[in-house]
């Protein structure tokens, strides 16, 4: 329908935008880390906090990407793999991540 439509290009929109902001920290605190690693003084403690870091972002991105599959399923209910793949256009190459 119409309605879920644009229920999921506005999904679609808030994900991209989350997924976005995720991936520009995640690769700012590796150039943070690539240069603590790199540096000549002992950054052990700097390395372990952006690897900590780190890897909360990508539980975030992960925790991103399912709570939008989940609200896909209830914005689509029946027939909702399907429907999905067409919404969002996989077949084209493009998804939420």
């Amino acid at each position: 329908t119409e309605e879920q439509r644009t229920k999921m290009m506005d999904l679609f929109s808030s994900t991209m935008g989350k997924m976005a902001a995720i991936r520009t920290d995640m690769t700012e605190s590796k150039r943070a880390l690539f240069k603590a690693l790199m540096s000549k003084k002992d950054n052990t403690s700097k390395i372990r906090k952006i690897r900590s870091k780190l890897v909360k972002l990508n539980k975030s991105k992960m925790d991103t990407m399912f709570d939008s599959m989940e609200k896909a399923k209830t914005i689509l209910g029946k027939n909702t793999s399907e429907d999905l793949f067409r919404y969002m256009d996989f077949d084209a190459g493009r998804g939420v991540y």
